[in-house]
Order: C-alpha cells, then sequence, then structure tokens
C-alpha cells in the first residue's frame, strides 16, 4: 500500500517535471526563434529573408556540429579517465564475453574424433 503510494507519486513527480522542461524548451525556442512574419511583403524582401534565414540554419548547424564534436570529446576523456582510475585502483572491468553455442564445440570435436587428421 505505501509502497504503491511512492511509486504512484514519484510517477507524478515525473510527469509534472517533464512537463515543466517542455514548457521551458517552447518558451526558449520562442523567444530564439520568434515569429515569422511574411505577409505584405514583396518578392525581394521574401529572398532576402529565406537567405537570411538559410544563412542563419548554416551557423546554427555549425554551432550544433561543434558542440556534438565537444561532447563525443569530453565523453572520450571521462572514458579514458575512468580506465586510468581503474587501472590505480586495481579494479578492472569485465569485458563482456560473446555467447558460444555448445552444441557446436561438441561437434566440431566429435567430427574430429570420426575424421582423424593425416
Amino acid at each position: 500500500m505505501l509502497k504503491t503510494l511512492i511509486m504512484q507519486k514519484a510517477a507524478e513527480e515525473m510527469k509534472a517535471e517533464a512537463r515543466k522542461r517542455q514548457e521551458v524548451k517552447e518558451n526558449h525556442l520562442k523567444q530564439a526563434v520568434g515569429r515569422l512574419e511574411t505577409e505584405n511583403l514583396s518578392e525581394q524582401q521574401l529572398q532576402d529573408m529565406c537567405k537570411q534565414l538559410h544563412d542563419r540554419v548554416g551557423r546554427l548547424e555549425g554551432e550544433k556540429y561543434d558542440w556534438e564534436i565537444k561532447i563525443m570529446n569530453q565523453e572520450y576523456e571521462i572514458n579514458e579517465l575512468t580506465i586510468k582510475t581503474n587501472d590505480i585502483k586495481g579494479k578492472f572491468v569485465k569485458p563482456v564475453l560473446k555467447k558460444v553455442s555448445k552444441t557446436e564445440s561438441k561437434l566440431a570435436r566429435f567430427d574430429k574424433k570420426k575424421n582423424p587428421p593425416l
């Protein structure tokens, strides 16, 4: 009973937090981008606006790429530092081993017994 109440409360808090993050995101986009007014503009003004928007998209894509590269480098550094600290502490991460079917290895042994090498 108590556990279910706690779980319901946690779920409600998570939903409220997600809604709040979405609202903050939408407000930021509204402030950063603004409303696009295209009514009562001549063809030349529309073309100029398209060029400005194209330049802006190109600049923002460049910034996005720069941030992605920066994050990848930071993740790589974090991974390397984690490995170094584990080496210093003497703790080693066990690699995930590939699962091998036992039946295949048993069949291979039987084949070797039946057909011995010359």
